[in-house]
């Protein structure tokens, strides 16, 4: 059952709501999990700077622990975290280069 409406998050909700944020909830997920509807609790973090904020903090929080697993994993050699660091990170791309757009053309000339 959803909690009761009140225009902010107290303290000790606000910092649960970073720490889920953390864990990689979404916005919905940490409404379910705190006991607030969805509408709510994107109400409060609409409202509130600096829920949104604490939000934003705990996504990037969760991104950088992915992340440096990811690296950790490429740094040690395995080659689909390879793969894809560089294709995400780098700008690295799979195509074909040997188009026929890409050969010089060629002039023949016959002689009599």
């Amino acid at each position: 059952m959803a909690k009761k409406s009140t225009n902010t998050l107290t303290p000790t909700e606000t910092k649960e709501l970073q720490r889920l944020a953390g864990l990689g909830l979404s916005v919905e997920q940490c409404a379910n999990v705190m006991g607030y509807s969805r509408a709510t609790l994107f109400r409060r973090i609409k409202d509130d700077p600096k829920c949104l904020r604490l939000y934003k903090i705990g996504k990037d929080q969760a991104a950088g622990k992915i992340a440096g697993k990811l690296f950790e994993q490429a740094m040690d050699g395995n080659v689909a975290c390879i793969i894809f660091y560089l294709k995400t990170q780098c700008g690295w791309r799979e195509t074909d280069h040997n188009t026929v757009a890409d050969i010089p053309p060629i002039t023949i000339t016959v002689e009599k």
